[in-house]
């Protein structure tokens, strides 16, 4: 009976399982993060012009409440996220290597799940199906370039 050594039995076609779950938490946080991060910042830069413009309380709440779509603060946060989501991508691909798209696929999905759940109250269907279609495409464009740059073939 030949014995398989550990470095044998996990090549970059057959990486360990732990490999796959790292890489996909890896991933998660570095978008989910990324983009609360941003989101928080800019949310708090937005308030302080809403107080220096001397709003009263009801029409600082107000417009805390509508944040319009066109407004700067929405395109520079949508810009934000799907760079954070193309980056998240591109680090699950490298961390997964040759496993990487099948283990994409579940990094976009969580995502989308996670996006929907704190989203679904507050845009409108068409916006979030927009949202998960930018989310998708950027990770797996990330998760593709990040399998490229890892490829052994290619040092």
């Amino acid at each position: 009976m030949s014995q398989i050594s550990p470095n044998e039995s996990h090549t970059p076609e057959n990486p360990t399982p732990w490999r796959l779950i790292k890489a996909v938490l890896l991933g998660l946080l570095i978008d989910i993060g990324g983009s609360t991060l941003v989101s928080s910042l800019g949310v708090t830069v937005y308030a302080v012009e809403l107080y220096n413009a001397g709003l009263q309380d009801e029409a600082f709440s107000q417009a805390l409440r509508q944040i319009y779509y066109d407004s700067g603060f929405v395109v520079f946060s949508l810009i934000v996220g799907t760079v954070s989501s193309a980056l998240g991508g591109y680090v699950c691909g490298r961390v997964a290597r040759q496993a990487g798209r099948r283990t994409g696929h579940v990094l976009a999905g969580l995502e989308l799940v996670y996006g929907w759940v704190v989203s679904i109250d507050v845009y409108p269907m068409s916006v979030l199906i927009g949202f998960s279609l930018c989310t998708w495409a950027a990770v797996t464009m990330g998760v593709a370039l990040g399998m490229k740059r890892s490829d052994p073939a290619r040092s």
